[in-house]
């Protein structure tokens, strides 16, 4: 590993590019969504670039195994509550940038 942060890794910026996009994509969301779908959105998907930064700053020598677990699950969770925004509304179309699995599954 030839990164000295976790910010130089690829995939905590993908990661942290795709918060972004969920943050933009969460702003249109009802208010009355604002304590529930959205904070449960937000708060998985902030999830995945801090388990790799953790996991970054652990050393541990299984990094990649438990990281990538972890940011799985995690993603799992922020797709459940996309998921949810979808069937509740029928209205909202997930960004591009959310869409664009192959960016985000390196």
């Amino acid at each position: 590993m030839n990164a000295k942060k976790f910010e130089d890794l690829i995939v905590w910026q993908k990661a942290h590019k795709f918060v972004l996009a969920i943050y933009r994509f969460t702003d249109r969301f009802p208010r009355s969504e604002l304590f529930a779908l959205t904070s449960q959105v937000r708060r998985a998907v902030v999830s995945i670039p801090a388990n790799i930064a953790e996991g970054f700053l652990l050393l541990a020598s299984n990094f990649e195994i438990r990281t990538s677990s972890s940011c799985l699950s995690t993603l799992s969770q922020t797709q459940l509550g996309l998921c949810s925004a979808y069937r509740r509304t029928g209205k909202f179309q997930v960004p591009r940038e959310a869409r664009a699995k192959t960016e985000y599954s390196e």
